[in-house]
């Protein structure tokens, strides 16, 4: 699956969110295949013209996460997000 947007997701406020088959809300962790990326911030920010996730598990462990991006690109054959909440939840195509 290939997503392009401008902005995916602009005020998430979760610890943990997931990345799995279906983009559903509804618990807290972020995972896209195989080998493991942690990553624990009080803020993350992503500014790019483009941003590319190859990774079998990704994990988020973050107060505030923020992708600021003309270009935003996951490619997995399953895509899922679930969160217990989101702020500003916007796909644009």
């Amino acid at each position: 699956m290939r997503l392009r947007d401008r902005r995916f997701v602009r005020g998430l406020r979760r610890s943990l969110f997931c990345i799995g088959p279906t983009r559903q809300a509804s618990d807290r962790r972020l995972a896209v295949g195989e080998s493991r990326f942690e990553l624990r911030a009080s803020r993350f920010e992503i500014r790019a013209s483009r941003f590319e996730l190859r990774d079998s598990r990704f994990e988020l462990r973050d107060s505030s996460f923020e992708i600021r991006d003309s270009s935003f690109e996951i490619r997995a054959s399953r895509f899922e997000i679930r969160a217990s909440r989101f702020e500003e939840w916007e796909m644009l195509e």
